[in-house]
């Protein structure tokens, strides 16, 4: 195992023991806590190229004290990725090149400077349009008021550098924002249910197989035996079957690695949000409005009420102290989920497998790039894939292991067009699901060669002693695409990838059925209810049924 991974390994270990010490504190103590142990870290991990933090973190201080926010989020953006590609090749300009910890450590810095920048803007965003809307009661309003209450950013530079120098994610992630993080500081009211440490147990249980797997998988096969020439003395089909060796090593150190940071994550308690509030990754609580209920059931009385129940004989009282104990499911840590090891894969589609992965990073290339780039969903989806591979660095590999995913995916729906053009619905159910699987492991195994060879050269030589295979491959589903797209029906389109109806569709009906049965299990019941009284009520059974003539009115 390479000295890299085990300083990987020792310093998720000490985050992960930090962060007990940090849900025990009160927001004081949990703040200096996050940001001494963070700055420590940074110089033990960095050595002298702590200097580049340094330089960023200022310089964003500089222009929140400066710039509006109105256009704090484009300055800031500008600044932290024009910095970025400095630091990319920072040794061109006299400078020391920077070690492969303090990139890792700069890359997710950049990602918390621009993220917070755009927090503040959407804060000023919102407060702006409350008072556009002159308090006139509306559902918007009181929407708006609900997101400056749980969204909004107000924060001291003190307060942006804590955040910014928190050990939590440092090397590894998940990205979490900066009101997720103040939320964690804050923490829950004291009458409010204790996170329990169920989610952790539960989620640190897998990462050892993961890690164990890498273990021996890394003695064995390594990416740099790629690069030698006795890799292409070997036929076709090793030199095919090695990319997906390699990509399986990698995918079981990423995946080691994201678990234990997501541990991290819970014992500190960040990203601990009650379900139903309905968190999801990177966003946090989603509806604002039962959060903001279930808040107010848990604000102390007013001061007529706490004395009169101070009066009260507590003696006589029966108190249940399980109310305040941890409850398994209560809190739920979605917010800072990474990686769903499900999902990537088993998932169906190149779509659903890149969302599981690196998730909380997927959603600040969404929330920043995706959703605010104009244009058409296939230019935005360059234009995101294109920023993330600038983010990661400027090496030939990333370029060409990203750019090419949009094509994939418009790839990836040809498979569905030509097998409805050529075998309609007759094919058996699973099919279409089965071959894009395959096609998705293939896309990712073979673009990961270039993401981790990196130089073009090793890149170019190994994809041409495969032919350029998948590159084909992809020309040629998305010209059957082009041309067969407007013969085929949507409605064989859904049935052919979701043979059992869409999941929207599958979750209505299974909430439908739900409901009827409950409404047939409820008439079976007053039926029986109703038989039960006409065979033991002596009125019912000697008026009601044989003497009916005699019956009162009353009755009838």
């Amino acid at each position: 195992m390479p000295w890299e991974d085990l300083i990987y390994a020792l310093f998720l270990l000490i985050s992960l023991l930090t962060g007990f010490l940090v849900q025990k504190g009160n927001r004081d103590l949990r703040r200096n806590i996050c940001i001494g142990v963070g700055i420590t870290l940074s110089v033990v991990v960095c050595g002298t190229d702590v200097w580049h933090s340094f330089v960023l973190a200022l310089g964003f201080i500089l222009f929140v004290a400066l710039i509006s926010p109105r256009y704090l989020h484009y300055v800031t953006f500008i600044w932290g990725f024009a910095y970025l590609g400095f630091f990319h090749y920072v040794q061109y300009f006299g400078f020391s090149k920077p070690s492969p910890f303090s990139k890792i450590y700069h890359l997710f810095l950049t990602l918390r400077v621009v993220g917070v920048a755009f927090e503040l803007h959407d804060t000023w965003k919102t407060a702006y349009t409350l008072k556009k809307l002159k308090n006139d009661n509306s559902e918007e309003y009181e929407n708006l008021q609900l997101r400056l209450k749980y969204k909004a950013v107000f924060a001291s530079p003190v307060d942006l550098l804590c955040y910014l120098y928190s050990y939590i994610g440092m090397l590894t992630g998940p990205y979490y924002s900066y009101r997720t993080f103040n939320d964690m500081l804050t923490g829950w009211p004291t009458n409010a249910p204790r996170v329990s440490l169920d989610p952790f147990y539960r989620r640190l249980q897998e990462a050892p197989f993961f890690g164990v797997a890498y273990f021996f998988s890394s003695h064995f096969f390594s990416i740099s035996h790629v690069r030698s020439p006795d890799f292409y003395d070997h036929g076709f089909i090793y030199r095919f079957g090695y990319m997906m060796i390699i990509f399986f090593v990698y995918r079981m150190r990423i995946y080691f690695a994201w678990l234990m940071a997501e541990c991290a994550c819970m014992t500190a308690g960040l990203g601990a949000y009650p379900a139903l509030s309905k968190p999801q990754v990177g966003e946090g609580p989603t509806d604002l409005r039962t959060l903001d209920d279930w808040m107010k059931n848990l604000e102390p009385d007013s001061p007529d009420e706490q004395t009169k129940e101070e009066s009260i004989d507590l003696d006589s009282v029966s108190v249940d102290l399980q109310e305040l104990e941890p409850l398994d499911d209560f809190y739920t840590f979605d917010t800072v989920r990474t990686v769903s090891v499900w999902q990537c894969e088993f998932s169906p589609s190149i779509r659903e497998g890149m969302k599981a992965w690196n998730m909380t990073v997927q959603h600040w290339l969404s929330k920043t790039i995706y959703s605010r780039c104009p244009g058409p969903r296939m230019f935005r989806s360059f234009v995101t894939m294109l920023t993330s591979a600038f983010w990661h660095g400027l090496e030939p590999g990333y370029y060409l292991a990203f750019l090419p995913m949009p094509f994939a995916i418009l790839a990836e729906d040809g498979i569905a067009t030509a097998v409805v053009f050529f075998f309609g619905c007759s094919l058996p159910p699973g099919t279409v699901s089965l071959l894009r699987w395959l096609f998705k492991m293939r896309i990712f195994e073979y673009f990961a060669m270039a993401f981790l060879l990196l130089d073009a050269p090793s890149i170019l030589t190994y994809w041409a002693s495969l032919n350029y295979l998948m590159h084909f491959l992809i020309a040629g589903l998305v010209l059957l695409h082009l041309l067969l797209f407007k013969f085929v029906s949507p409605l064989a389109l859904k049935t052919v990838l979701h043979p059992r109806g869409p999941p929207k569709l599958r979750a209505s009906y299974k909430i439908h059925k739900l409901v009827e049965d409950e409404e047939e299990e409820v008439e079976e019941e007053e039926a029986s209810k109703a038989n039960d009284w006409m065979s033991t009520n002596s009125y019912g059974n000697s008026v009601g049924t044989r003497h009916s003539d005699n019956m009162n009115p009353h009755y009838l």
